[in-house]
């Protein structure tokens, strides 16, 4: 927004918008957030919003302020200098919960994981059952408002199918444990990586390396931007994902790519814009890095012209994006979605390569996992104890694992060892001891 006129002119122009938005953003809002990168800008921001405050002549209730907090429960989240994360006492009650019986529970459910969503890698694709669900008993609900929730208590949700128990049990188990989210930092390059699947929807992961680790590790802002160092140093922003449309499901595989780096940029336009550096987007599709960077899509033939990803180069155009092509077996934050099929019952993804670094190369202190469900563990249990090639070992470990009433039992490199109270068959690595 602009003001003409002179120095003072403008500041007085300023100076009357920011009160009458004052006094209509007080009708619609029931919090103010200030936020400083230090407790004198803290100092100073208050004084700047009190003053106003006090010149609208509105009133604040100290008894509802939070004043010089470095952490604050806010809008059922928990944010600090370091990042944002869930709220114990709210996922706890996700955890908690049976199966919905009525549309109303389940509604109650998507909408609660569904605030939670950029927590959760994947969440469209984990809640599309339940969504499927939900959509097919409201068919034929076509009330007033009021009228639809009395409507939404009584319509009984069936039993459910094996698919929405593992969507449920998957989304209650993203949630079960804390998660935490970095803040974005507008003074560091911002980083994406995004796929595209017919089958599974989009995925995008945003990501930084952040300020406080850089300058630790001594990592210049040129080194981010030409990938030149340690990718374990990556922590998320936020996880997006989105279902496919029916008029998405016939795209070409280009149109698909694309359409998934025009839903990031749209999400995250605010991050893109504030940020000092052009935003690194990578994608496994190397078609997608020509239509974002052409400068003209046109073509002689009316037939061969794409509208679709015109329109995509033109609203990509007005970003300074840097996109980036990296294969699958590279990128694995972008191709994660296209191997999820690979995936166990219950992933947690805390930085976006740590899942391809050997444990031995690891500084030390630092660590990437996937959690397995218990049901995941036992069906691989009873699978190594069938399977004709480890069968004959799995028995004798498990007859001294037996005898010996311990948690692990090794013989000649193998050992079995007791996960989630199943016994797991494992290797022992070279002469480092790693399993």
């Amino acid at each position: 927004m602009g003001f003409k006129g002179s120095p003072a002119h403008q500041q007085r122009y300023m100076d009357d918008f920011l009160l009458e938005f004052i006094e209509w953003a007080c009708c619609y809002i029931d919090d103010i957030i200030v936020a400083s990168r230090t407790f004198e800008d803290h100092l100073a921001q208050l004084g700047a919003l009190f003053a106003k405050l006090a010149t609208a002549n509105l009133a604040l209730n100290p008894r509802k302020c939070s004043i010089g907090f470095k952490k604050i429960q806010l809008l059922g989240h928990i944010v600090d200098q370091f990042g944002i994360y869930t709220v114990e006492a709210k996922t706890a009650a996700i955890r908690n919960m049976a199966f919905p019986s009525t549309l109303a529970e389940l509604e109650y459910f998507l909408g609660l994981t569904g605030y939670y969503r950029q927590f959760v890698p994947f969440y469209a694709l984990r809640a599309a059952p339940l969504r499927k669900l939900a959509t097919e008993l409201t068919k034929g609900i076509r009330l007033e408002n009021q009228k639809r929730a009395v409507r939404a208590e009584t319509v009984k949700v069936p039993p459910p199918t094996e698919k929405q128990m593992e969507s449920f049990n998957q989304l209650k188990d993203a949630l079960s444990s804390q998660q935490f989210l970095i803040h974005d930092d507008s003074h560091v390059p911002l980083l994406m990586a995004i796929d595209a699947s017919y089958e599974f929807g989009y995925g995008v992961t945003v990501y930084q390396v952040p300020a406080d680790t850089m300058e630790d590790y001594q990592i210049t802002v040129e080194q981010i931007q030409q990938g030149d160092y340690d990718r374990r140093l990556e922590r998320v922003v936020m996880f997006l994902s989105k279902e496919l449309t029916a008029a998405e499901t016939v795209y070409w595989p280009t149109e698909l790519e694309t359409a998934a780096l025009v839903i990031a940029v749209k999400k995250t336009r605010h991050l893109v814009e504030d940020n000092d550096f052009p935003t690194i987007i990578h994608t496994d599709h190397v078609a997608v890095k020509h239509v974002a960077h052409s400068t003209s899509l046109k073509t002689t033939s009316p037939e061969r012209a794409n509208m679709r990803l015109i329109r995509a180069s033109q609203y990509l155009s007005q970003f300074r994006l840097d996109v980036r092509y990296k294969p699958g077996k590279e990128n694995v934050a972008a191709d994660a979605l296209s191997r999820l099929k690979q995936l166990p019952t219950k992933v947690d993804i805390f930085t976006a390569n740590a899942d391809i670094i050997p444990d031995q190369d690891r500084p030390e202190g630092t660590q990437s996992f996937i959690q397995m469900s218990p049901e995941f563990i036992e069906k691989w249990s009873t699978a190594l104890r069938e399977d004709r090639h480890y069968r004959s070992i799995f028995a004798e470990l498990e007859s001294k694992l037996a005898e010996a009433d311990g948690s692990e039992a090794e013989s000649y490199g193998w050992i079995l060892k007791r996960i989630e109270g199943q016994p797991l068959l494992f290797v022992r690595k070279g002469d480092h001891g790693g399993l």
